[in-house]
């Protein structure tokens, strides 16, 4: 089939996948039959030669990327990454990805059948493209082009891409959202370009930003970020931008502290304390606190209010909003914040919640202010991304009000029913616990990982990201490899080592034995090449 007069700039456009072009490997044997004319630029002139050369009908024994790039002519990885580094990225993205939706976009008719390619060890089922009645093609949509690669054991689980809903990680690993107090007015700054970007380079599969209060009061600290307002778009959405660009993607967590906000920062005397209150001259908001119900927990906190219906209303359209805001940012994964003592753990805790209207009580009406959110969050968030909750699975309390593992998962399975994809199993009470009630953890492991067990469990589909403890790569990859979970979320072990995705590739594809990093989901920034420490990765 010939298609005279369209030229390679045109066939950008069908095949675009975020910045690069993987799919012509595995599309070659197709496109060479395209009469690709016009040649004009620097990348139409590599294209075509990239289409020209590779031989056919297979290039089966291109196992790895050097032998690819040796093809070309290239003497080293490095020399074709300085020389062609549009083409050295589009062969990144061939080798990371595992299971990859190419959403084409049709200017011309399609060959009506395409057969599986073997590209470096990478299996592709194409689906045909049929010709609609009229003779067009199919659009964006359910009869895109998919792309998945057998599963190989050889590649530790943690490095494996994951899809959920219409995204994909590149990797299992998540930062975990972390308040860095250091917003002002609610807006991202400096500081969180370089903070989260930081781990966009080194290789983290997607990056959660910290809890954003979805109304001024709703935050922790005055200093903590926020999602209330549109021009707060603005801020979010050139840091989503740069994670993109490295191949990550981005979160956002939306939250409301409830009880817990108008809290100084832990810069402002409240460093192993908790909950002191910020005044109205430090930017607090002590007057307009509010939780399920007016306890008063903590001596140095505000004195909360009970919230009215109004504020109810006020909050989970808050949600809706912020999720709608999140969007336009770009952002691919909104977290609801529904764990850690904050608000609503506050409202679906029986040791918090004294209210007797449909707020309060029983299960169902404890549980109704988060289900009232996530269906709110998920009525305007698009339904090719993917919401996470997470959630306290127990407050470690024997008292028969706290909350237990056993209502959790009762809870789940609601929340996946109204949209919810994955529960980021954490825990924490919701306030102080008696000391003859406190069930010991061990912190020494991941001490969440018997929630997540439990869950799974009960519902052997369940998807579900594990934090909490998880420090050592091999441990994660352990927790993945088990099916205790399909993520690892980690926090203060990124603070410590930002490198911790890079080294965590490193160790494992030491003890596998498997090939370069490059083709687990995870790679060294070219950028920082001469430093020496990419050969850790081979």
């Amino acid at each position: 089939m010939n298609y005279r007069g369209k030229k390679v700039g045109d066939l950008r456009a069908v095949l675009k996948l975020g910045n690069d072009y993987p799919t012509v490997h595995a599309l070659q044997r197709k496109i060479v039959e395209w009469d690709a004319v016009d040649m004009e630029t620097p990348f139409d002139k590599s294209f075509r030669r990239i289409v020209s050369e590779i031989p056919q009908p297979s290039i089966t024994h291109f196992s790895t990327k050097k032998n690819m790039i040796s093809k070309f002519g290239y003497k080293s990885v490095t020399q074709f990454a300085r020389t062609d580094k549009i083409l050295a990225r589009s062969f990144d993205a061939l080798l990371l990805k595992q299971y990859t939706t190419i959403k084409m976009q049709s200017i011309v008719p399609y060959p009506t059948e395409i057969n599986q390619t073997d590209v470096g060890g990478i299996t592709f089922q194409l689906s045909d493209f049929q010709k609609r009645a009229d003779g067009t093609t199919p659009r964006i949509g359910p009869d895109s082009v998919e792309l998945s690669k057998k599963a190989d054991t050889k590649v530790p689980p943690l490095l494996r891409p994951y899809t959920i809903r219409g995204v994909t990680l590149k990797n299992r690993i998540v930062v975990s959202p972390m308040c860095m107090y250091s917003a002002v007015d609610g807006f991202m700054n400096s500081f969180h370009f370089a903070h989260y970007g930081q781990f966009a380079i080194r290789g983290a599969g997607l990056i959660i930003f910290e809890a954003t209060g979805v109304l001024p009061t709703g935050r922790i600290s005055p200093a903590c970020t926020g999602i209330w307002k549109d021009e707060h778009v603005t801020a979010i959405k050139p840091i989503v931008d740069f994670i993109h660009s490295q191949g990550s993607l981005a979160g956002i967590q939306l939250a409301h502290a409830g009880r817990k906000g108008s809290s100084k920062t832990p810069f402002n005397g409240r460093e192993n304390q908790h909950n002191l209150l910020a005044s109205a001259e430090e930017g607090g908001w002590p007057d307009n606190v509010i939780s399920a119900s007016a306890q008063h927990v903590y001596p140095d906190a505000a004195v909360p209010k009970a919230a009215t219906k109004a504020d109810i209303e006020e909050i989970i359209n808050g949600f809706k909003e912020a999720a709608r805001r999140a969007n336009e940012a770009g952002i691919d994964v909104v977290e609801v914040h529904g764990a850690h003592g904050y608000l609503s753990q506050q409202f679906y805790s029986g040791m918090s919640n004294e209210r007797t209207d449909e707020y309060g009580g029983s299960f169902e009406n404890r549980t109704r202010f988060l289900t009232d959110i996530v269906k709110a969050v998920r009525s305007v968030w698009p339904e090719n991304k993917p919401i996470f909750l997470r959630i306290s699975g127990t407050e470690w309390s024997k008292h028969e009000k706290a909350w237990k593992i056993e209502d959790t998962i009762r809870l789940t399975k609601i929340l996946y029913e109204l949209g919810v994809d994955l529960i980021d199993m954490s825990s924490s009470a919701v306030g102080p616990v008696d000391p003859k009630d406190y069930i010991p953890v061990d912190y020494s492991k991941p001490w969440n990982r018997s929630l997540a067990k439990e869950l799974v469990t009960a519902i052997p589909d369940a998807k579900v990201g594990l934090v909490g403890g998880i420090t050592d790569p091999h441990v994660a990859n352990e927790i993945i490899a088990s099916g205790d979970a399909q993520l690892v979320l980690l926090a203060r072990a990124f603070l410590r080592n930002p490198n911790w995705a890079l080294d965590a590739a490193r160790d494992l594809i030491a003890k596998e034995g498997s090939a370069d990093g490059g083709e687990l989901g995870i790679s060294w920034p070219s950028q920082y090449a001469r430093s020496g420490a990419p050969h850790l990765m081979r």
